[in-house]
């Protein structure tokens, strides 16, 4: 997929994400993800294979967006120091 603005945007909404909860299952911070949505930043090509891997497996197998995406809400996502 392409990864346009446009497209950031409606993976985020699709998938019920706020930006902090995209930042942190991306690995960087809120501002860089408003910055690629406005277009003001162009997604690396690691980036977008990860936005690839993660809007495949955030959907189900018939092609729907599941019901309520598990990074919705609190991350479950550990770091260690």
């Amino acid at each position: 997929m392409e990864w346009t603005p446009d497209a950031i945007r409606n993976f985020k909404d699709r998938h019920g994400l706020t930006g902090d909860s995209m930042a942190e299952i991306l690995g960087c911070n809120r501002s860089y993800v408003f910055l690629l949505m406005k277009g003001q930043k162009t997604p690396s090509d690691m980036l977008c294979r990860l936005l690839d891997c993660l809007d495949e497996r955030m959907t189900t197998e018939t092609g729907k967006e599941k019901e309520r995406s598990p990074y919705s809400g609190k991350s479950s996502i550990k770091t260690y120091a």
